[in-house]
């Protein structure tokens, strides 16, 4: 009995580190490992030629570094005029990078791709209005 107990808890344990370790934590990740990530599971999902692979590859290694660098930034750093205009900044990229995506991907690519950005971006609200 002992070692049925024994082996359960290994399995847990072994089982809840796996999550973490496949959670993609990007809080460790580089701008360019983050950009291939993306790129990755874009191709997955996408089903992404290997010609718009690397033009995916350019843009989201360049969003990476970028955003990176502004959310660098503290917050609670910035004074309310700062943050208005980071947010500013922040939509502006977003938007030249939903032109530029639109350049690369097929019409079905792309509603494909808006629409996982718009369940990304509410996934991501839900998950700040929670932790809050």
């Amino acid at each position: 009995m002992k070692k049925v107990v024994f082996v359960l808890i290994a399995l847990i344990a072994f089982s809840v580190q796996a999550q973490r370790e496949g959670s993609g934590n990007r809080s460790n990740m580089t701008p360019e490992e983050m950009a291939t990530s993306r790129t990755k599971q874009m191709t997955k999902d996408l089903d992404l030629t290997e010609a718009q692979q690397s033009k995916v590859q350019a843009i989201n290694s360049k969003n990476a570094e970028t955003f990176g660098k502004l959310r660098g930034k503290r917050r609670s750093d910035l004074s309310e005029d700062e943050r208005s205009a980071l947010r500013s900044k922040m939509r502006e990229i977003q938007t030249e990078n939903q032109k530029e995506m639109k350049k690369i991907l097929t019409d079905e690519q792309y509603k494909k791709w808006d629409k996982m950005q718009k369940e990304r971006k509410n996934r991501g609200r839900n998950q700040r209005g929670n932790s809050q």
